[in-house]
């Protein structure tokens, strides 16, 4: 590990509730379509039948392959689109995603050190429908952006 000292972090856009009709900006949209990694958080709030059982917790899986892996749906230049690819084979994400709609990603760019936190409404969609957006992905997550924050230099 190598430390940094002279990071500036400073943040570019931040947008706490975006209007329906927002897209992100084309920075954003950038950053997500060339990257490798991005990190997916989830949460399940458990009932208070369940919560003994199943407790209420969060979680952060990352999502790795080639960059593209995550796209952006052009329609609306704010649905993050996310394969969900083999990996442990618990699904912990798929069913968090299933019982509690609340997601985030964060999408960094380890040369720039730029981050992108995004949350909003996920959605599972499996089978054919999935190959119809994403092609050869079975199940694939979407994340409709409903606030973000940009920060250059951030690591």
């Amino acid at each position: 590990m190598v430390a940094v000292p002279d990071v500036q972090p400073e943040i570019i856009k931040s947008v706490a509730d975006m209007d329906p009709a927002d897209r992100l900006p084309e920075e954003a949209i950038q950053l997500i379509l060339n990257s490798d990694t991005v990190f997916f958080g989830t949460t399940y709030k458990a009932s208070s039948e369940d919560a003994a059982k199943f407790p209420s917790h969060v979680g952060m899986n990352a999502r790795s392959g080639r960059p593209g892996l995550a796209r952006v749906l052009p329609s609306d230049g704010r649905t993050i689109v996310i394969p969900d690819y083999s990996g442990n084979r618990i699904m912990t994400s798929l069913g968090n995603v299933e019982a509690t709609h609340l997601a985030a990603i964060t999408v960094t760019d380890f040369e720039t050190g730029d981050i992108l936190y995004v949350t909003g409404t996920a959605k599972n969609i499996i089978g054919d429908e999935a190959q119809k957006i994403m092609p050869r992905q079975n199940v694939i997550t979407t994340l409709h952006v409903e606030a973000y924050t940009y920060v250059r230099d951030a690591m």
